[in-house]
């Protein structure tokens, strides 16, 4: 996840990009299996919202007269 202000247009990237490489047959193909083998399909539930974890436990804290402890990570 990016801030708005960490998105930067592809034409400004590209000028950091350099222009001179050259790659091997070989190289686009081990680059290519390699990505091909990281590829999976995107399943929300293996992931948790930690956030939402602490906001719903920092209610809970409030309804019931604790003292509430923030933890930000």
């Amino acid at each position: 996840m990016r801030f708005a202000d960490e998105i930067v247009p592809v034409k400004e990237l590209e000028t950091y990009l350099p222009t001179d490489v050259q790659l091997s047959d070989k190289e686009l193909g081990m680059a290519k299996t390699l990505i091909d083998t990281l590829i999976t399909k995107f399943d929300p539930s293996n992931y948790e919202n930690e956030y939402h974890k602490q906001v719903i436990q920092m209610i809970e804290d409030k309804a019931g007269n604790e003292d509430i402890a923030l933890i930000i990570r």
